[in-house]
C-alpha cells in the first residue's frame, strides 16, 4: 500500500516526497532507493530530541543517495502548545548540522500565532537574514 501510493505519485512525475515519522521515512527511503526522489523529513521534533534524531537520520542515510534535506520548525512564539525549536536554540543546532554529512539544513519553518502573525514573520525574517 505504501509503495503503491508513492509509486502513483512517482508515475505522475512527482519526485518530492515527505514523511513526518522517522521510522516510516527510513522504510520508504530504503524501499524506493532506486527511484530518483527528493526526500524531506517534516516530523515535529522537540528541541531536546532534535540532535539525536538528526544524528540518527544522518547515520542511517545511504552514502550512495543524495543528502536528505531538512527544515527545522521554529516555535517562533514560544508557545507551549506548539512543537519546534526555540529561537534561542537555533544557533547551537545549526552548527551541529555542519558535521552531519548526509543531511542538508535547507531552512526553517514556523507556524505563527494567528493573533500576531506579522510580528512572528518579522522575527523569522530577522533570524534567516542574520
Amino acid at each position: 500500500m505504501i509503495k503503491d501510493n508513492l509509486q502513483q505519485a512517482i508515475n505522475a512525475w512527482q519526485p518530492h516526497c515527505a514523511e513526518n515519522y522517522l521510522q516510516e521515512a527510513l522504510i520508504k527511503i530504503n524501499l524506493l532507493k532506486s527511484q530518483n526522489l527528493i526526500w524531506y523529513f517534516i516530523g515535529p521534533i522537540q528541541s531536546n530530541k532534535t540532535l539525536k534524531i538528526a544524528k540518527r537520520l544522518n547515520d542511517q542515510c545511504s552514502k550512495n543517495l543524495p543528502k536528505l534535506k531538512v527544515l527545522l520548525q521554529i516555535n517562533i512564539d514560544n508557545e507551549p502548545t506548539k512543537l519546534g525549536v526555540l529561537v534561542e536554540h537555533i544557533d547551537g543546532l545549526v552548527t551541529h548540522f555542519e558535521i552531519l554529512k548526509n543531511l542538508t539544513l535547507r531552512g526553517f519553518m514556523c507556524i505563527p500565532n494567528s493573533s500576531n502573525s506579522a510580528q512572528s514573520f518579522t522575527i523569522m525574517t530577522n533570524i534567516i537574514t542574520t
